[in-house]
């Protein structure tokens, strides 16, 4: 290769080998390669790369240096130039530690930028593989033995041969090859028979280099093989009887299951939840159930829940997609068989979700009525218990005990009590109504004080008795109010007489027997005029106590 219209001195041809290298794997190699004439590749560029694959560059150099950055990373720290020739024109590559994967073309490739050519080397790596393994695999139905040779990490491939004790090449199976970075991997297999030496050798041939393996094997081993035969066509005749009685064991205690019945239980309306159940009569061992959808995708809706042991699957919500034909398989060791069940689900008519509105109306005015005659009968049963409070006031009965002494009386004065004659009460002591007359403004802090026939006015201003105090007049507008009502309150300071049970089973007071020094030094009397505000202030309530005699009847 070269380049027209150049100088005469520019030009030059590189040379390589003339026949293929050969190199033994693990040693060093130079691949040849140098111009003509021999003139300097300093400042040339050398570059060797291999002609076959995707990653080519085995060395380069270029000014003054090499660059390999881009090298096969299988080369690397495995090429060198040797830079004391470029001088005179040697660009011969040197490899170390040939491995087998260097097998192949090289080119060199010489370049000074005016003039360029490169030359093609072949490289062929020679190894020599492992010692060869000989091993017995078994006996053929003759009771001969096979035997088989291995070895590997050879390059080129090689040739493997079977020996008898005599160096009688023996018939073989055909080689087994197997290529690897590493070089080939090969097996052979022969068979073999007793013979008066039972002397064996496999042998490894490759150019100049052999390996040769042997192995002796006692004829006891041929006798072992013919009772070990012996054995194993004992057992396979009994293993094919057990096997025999398993089945007719197995068949006649086991049942296929008989044909399932298919059923659903539950509402078929829209919404409803529904149980499909299948079940066999018959079945050894217990069957098992599937359930499934036919002609649809997937076989059972997705919230669908089956157990296959009961042979029931739950439907829940169902709706008119549920619909179809459910096939149920009980199935066991024996056999299966199956069932069918058409579900249609029942679509809501338009009708029945008027009458569902109509019967929610209905209900609803039921509540509004009952609710309405409870708060009717609630107001009736007030107004008619507060009647009866009203005229349970005007009652009067004869049986009843004097009023207590009045707590507002015992307030006004603490040597005040009420009177113990002998009197009928009213059942009620609150009738407000007893007061008819609107009540007046008027000062309410007055009252007069009887005691026997002297007659004393007190007022909230007074400091002592007999001070009296001009009654004031009120007016409103023009008119002036009438005087205030007064109640005239009498206290004894007598004791109290004993109490007497009459026969009729009501209580009186006994009037008390005194001598006239008693009368005359023992008993007090005093009266008080209090008015109507006054009392009310105090909390005092009108009574209604009518006159009775010392009997108890009234007068």
């Amino acid at each position: 290769m070269g380049q027209l219209l150049v100088d005469s001195d520019d030009q030059f041809h590189v040379v390589g080998p003339a026949s293929p290298l050969v190199a033994i794997a693990g040693e060093d190699l130079i691949l040849s390669c140098s111009l003509k004439p021999n003139i300097s590749a300093v400042d040339m560029t050398v570059e060797w790369s291999r002609l076959h694959g995707s990653d080519t560059l085995v060395h380069l150099y270029t000014d003054h240096e090499d660059r390999n950055e881009e090298q096969i990373e299988s080369y690397r720290g495995r090429t060198a130039l040797f830079k004391e020739e470029l001088q005179k024109g040697n660009t011969s590559l040197k490899l170390s530690r040939v491995r087998v994967s260097d097998e192949g073309e090289y080119k060199c490739f010489i370049d000074n930028k005016s003039w360029q050519d490169d030359v093609t080397v072949e490289v062929i790596v020679e190894a020599v593989g492992t010692h060869p393994v000989i091993s017995m695999e078994g006996y053929d139905h003759s009771g001969r033995l096979s035997l088989l040779c291995e070895t590997k990490g050879w390059n080129p491939e090689p040739k493997v041969l079977w020996l008898d004790s005599e160096g009688e090449i023996l018939p073989a199976e055909n080689t087994e090859t197997d290529r690897h970075t590493e070089g080939f991997c090969v097996k052979q297999r022969v068979i073999v028979q007793d013979s008066n030496t039972n002397r064996f050798f496999c042998r490894v041939i490759m150019r100049d280099h052999m390996k040769e393996a042997e192995i002796f094997i006692p004829s006891k081993v041929f006798h072992t093989w013919k009772t070990a035969v012996t054995w194993i066509s004992l057992l396979s005749i009994f293993f094919v009887i057990s096997l025999i009685t398993l089945a007719v064991c197995i068949f006649k205690f086991k049942v296929p299951p008989s044909l399932p019945t298919c059923r659903v239980q539950g509402s078929l309306d829209v919404g409803s939840d529904v149980m499909l159940m299948c079940g066999s009569e018959e079945g050894i061992p217990t069957p098992t159930y599937a359930w499934e959808k036919l002609e649809s995708v997937p076989k059972l809706p997705h919230n669908a829940m089956q157990d296959q042991m009961l042979g029931t699957v739950m439907l829940r919500n169902i709706s008119t997609g549920t619909s179809g034909l459910y096939q149920c398989t009980a199935s066991n060791a024996i056999g299966k068989s199956t069932c069918l069940l058409n579900l249609q689900v029942i679509a809501p008519q338009p009708q029945s979700v008027a009458l569902i509105a109509g019967t929610i109306a209905t209900g609803v005015l039921a509540l509004i009525i009952c609710s309405l005659l409870v708060l009717v009968t609630l107001f009736y049963w007030r107004n008619k218990n507060k009647y009866e409070e009203d005229e349970i006031p005007n009652e009067i009965r004869e049986d009843d005990l004097p009023p207590k002494r009045s707590s507002s009386v015992k307030a006004f004065h603490a040597d005040a009590s009420s009177s113990e004659n002998d009197t009928l009460t009213s059942t009620n002591t609150y009738n407000s109504r007893y007061w008819h007359n609107p009540k007046s403004n008027y000062d309410t802090n007055s009252y007069t004080r009887y005691n026997g026939d002297t007659r004393q006015t007190f007022t909230a201003g007074s400091h002592g008795v007999g001070a009296t105090n001009t009654r004031p007049a009120y007016t409103n507008g023009s008119h002036t109010l009438p005087p205030p009502k007064t109640l005239v309150v009498t206290t004894n300071s007598a004791p109290s007489p004993p109490v007497m049970t009459r026969s009729n089973g009501s209580l009186s007071l006994r009037p008390p027997t005194a001598t006239p020094a008693v009368l005359g030094h023992g008993q007090h009397t005093h009266s008080y005029a209090v008015s109507q505000a006054t009392l009310e202030r105090m909390g005092a309530v009108p009574v209604m106590v009518p006159a009775q005699s010392r009997a108890g009847s009234l007068v």
